[in-house]
């Protein structure tokens, strides 16, 4: 079973009842397969930046486009050559929650097909 963090995610989502019954959640990034940040404040950018760091799954909950600005000085600083790895290998990005848990198993079908994700931004 999957060892998901969740970051700034509404509880009250029903998709969210999904992702508890098909994953155990973890109470630190570090120990995690997978984090789910969902707009917040610093604590959310916090949580971006460790799971980037530490090369975790990282799948993003852009509900209304939040993130889109982090998203682009990301990729900015990939072009610029500031950041070695394009975002669009360690990001999955979602405008609905409900596509989280199947970018999910996407993700894990494609990495244990040729050991690379597919799922970009």
């Amino acid at each position: 079973m999957k060892k998901v963090y969740l970051s700034d995610l509404d509880s009250n989502l029903n998709e969210i009842d999904k992702i508890l019954q098909q994953c155990d959640i973890v109470k630190s990034i570090e120990d995690s397969t997978d984090v789910i940040v969902g707009p917040g404040g610093i604590g959310a950018f916090s949580d971006i930046f460790t799971a980037i760091k530490l090369k975790k799954n990282l799948f993003l909950y852009n509900k209304d486009m939040y993130y889109s600005d982090t998203i682009n000085n990301l990729s900015k600083g990939y072009l610029e050559g500031y950041i070695k790895e394009a975002p669009s290998g360690y990001i999955h990005i979602e405008n609905e929650i409900e596509n989280i848990l199947k970018d999910m198993e996407e993700n894990d079908n494609d990495k244990s097909n040729d050991g690379k994700s597919s799922k970009l931004l």
